[in-house]
Order: structure tokens, then C-alpha cells, then sequence
């Protein structure tokens, strides 16, 4: 619980740097403290606005896409596991879809 409430502390300061100055580099240690926390689904909040600004920024770029595939492993495991419990078109649908999206052909 400690490291939770640091980590946010963390995160509040990060994000008052940033608004002072939006460079690369301010939204990689704002989206790097979001990872430490575990906190997936600001880390791509923050990376797609960083990337809005500084689209050609290739560690920007890289930990965005990292942080999508994570999110997309994460919901085919949550789809896999519906699919166990109830059968649903629907689901198996977009598991189909999250596994393309994941390169996953086979």
C-alpha cells in the first residue's frame, strides 16, 4: 500500500513536470512510473498523447506498443476464459480478432 501511495506521488510531480515542459522525454518517465505501478491502461493514455506530439520518438513509440500487446494478451486470456465458462459466438469473434490483431495466425 506504501509503494502505491509513492508511486501516485510519483506520478502526480512527473505530470506537473510535464505540463511545464512536453518533452519526450518528461512523457517517458511519466509512462515509465505508470508501468512501475502497474497501471497498463495509463501508460497507453499517456504514450498515445506523447506520441500525438512526438510522433517519430522510437522509445516512445516502442513502450506504446508494448503496452498494447500486453493489454491485448491480457483480454484474449480474459476471453479464453469466458469461452471456457459460456460458449458465446460473440466471444469466440473477438477472440479471433484480438489474436490477428496479436499476429497470431495459427
Amino acid at each position: 500500500m506504501l509503494g502505491r501511495l509513492l508511486s501516485r506521488g510519483r506520478a502526480r510531480s512527473l505530470a506537473r513536470q510535464l505540463a511545464g515542459d512536453p518533452s519526450a522525454a518528461n512523457y517517458l518517465s511519466l509512462a515509465q512510473s505508470h508501468v512501475t505501478a502497474g497501471r497498463l491502461e495509463e501508460v497507453i493514455r499517456v504514450c498515445d498523447e506523447a506520441l500525438g506530439l512526438h510522433p517519430d520518438h522510437a522509445e516512445l513509440r516502442r513502450m506504446n506498443d508494448r503496452a498494447l500487446a500486453l493489454g491485448r494478451e491480457d483480454r484474449i486470456r480474459e476471453l479464453q476464459r469466458q469461452i471456457r465458462q459460456a460458449p458465446r459466438p460473440a466471444l469466440f469473434r473477438e477472440l479471433c480478432e484480438a489474436l490477428l490483431e496479436a499476429g497470431k495466425l495459427a
